[in-house]
């Protein structure tokens, strides 16, 4: 059974998925919020929290991941693997409690399970820091 911060990260990155294939519309979020059912309310809470909290923040994120991807652009990733970066890059610039090999470990994870076989490692160095 998944522990309650990683269900919430994994909704978290759905809904963010969402955003994203909307163009940047809520309406995609919402939709998918809508459709959700039997979630405990305490990693519903977390999960619209790194939701919001990152595409508050989605500018300057996509400004350090954009500085740090070698030789891509952000527009060339994949979506999910996009999201993945933002997610994991909000909680270790903006979740000072939250351990880094944490939010670290918890990227590849989604990665693996969302993402293609080369999601894990995205070419990204480790200039973000």
């Amino acid at each position: 059974m998944k522990g309650k911060r990683r269900q919430a990260r994994e909704l978290a990155l759905k809904g963010l998925f969402a955003v994203d294939i909307w163009h940047g519309k809520r309406d995609g979020m919402e939709n998918f919020w809508a459709e959700q059912q039997d979630i405990l309310p305490e990693v519903k809470e977390f999960s619209l929290e790194l939701t919001e909290k990152t595409l508050e923040n989605l500018p300057a994120i996509d400004r350090l991941i954009s500085a740090a991807a070698d030789n891509w652009k952000l527009t060339r990733l994949a979506c999910v693997d996009r999201n993945i970066l933002r997610l994991a890059a909000y909680e270790l610039l903006y979740c000072p409690d939250t351990p880094e090999a944490v939010s670290i470990n918890e990227a590849v994870e989604l990665a693996k399970t969302y993402g293609s076989p080369e999601s894990p490692a995205i070419p990204v160095s480790h200039r973000m820091a």
